[in-house]
């Protein structure tokens, strides 16, 4: 045994140096910092990626906004109800393609997203309060680098 109670084998698998299991927990705990000054305007993290992507991209299909958020058709669809009822955001039909549903900010929405920024980035800042910039930097990159390598 270990002095912190774990059973010492010899190339024994060890939760702690799985990726996938760091990267969620650095995930939970910065979506925490992040949704702790989201939540007094009662936004999710994923809601809050929604608005930041339309005042990003402008008007958009419901269809790309998924993509670019990057969040299941099933589970979106929920997510645009929320916010169009809302009035976060404003539902059109394309006009060159009749079957779409275009999406843009509304007033109150491009209101709102604008003073959640910084609270973002707040949410950054402490989840990297403790790297360098050329740590930070770093981080990006690879970050970036697993994502592309991913499709």
């Amino acid at each position: 045994m270990s002095t912190d109670g774990r059973r010492e084998k010899k190339g024994a698998f060890k939760l702690d140096d799985a990726i996938g299991h760091l990267l969620r927990r650095a995930s939970q705990r910065s979506s925490a910092v992040l949704f702790s000054q989201l939540s007094e305007h009662d936004i999710t993290p994923v809601q809050f990626a929604t608005l930041a992507r339309l005042l990003e991209y402008g008007s958009v299909s419901q269809n790309q906004l998924g993509r670019l958020v990057d969040i299941e058709p099933g589970n979106f669809h929920g997510v645009i109800n929320r916010l169009a009822k809302r009035k976060l955001l404003v539902k059109q039909q394309d006009v060159n393609d009749r079957r779409k549903i275009r999406l843009r900010l509304s007033h109150t929405g491009l209101e709102l997203v604008e003073r959640l920024i910084p609270m973002s980035e707040y949410a950054t800042q402490t989840t990297l309060k403790s790297f360098s910039r050329h740590q930070r930097i770093q981080l990006y990159k690879l970050l970036r680098q697993i994502l592309e390598d991913s499709k």
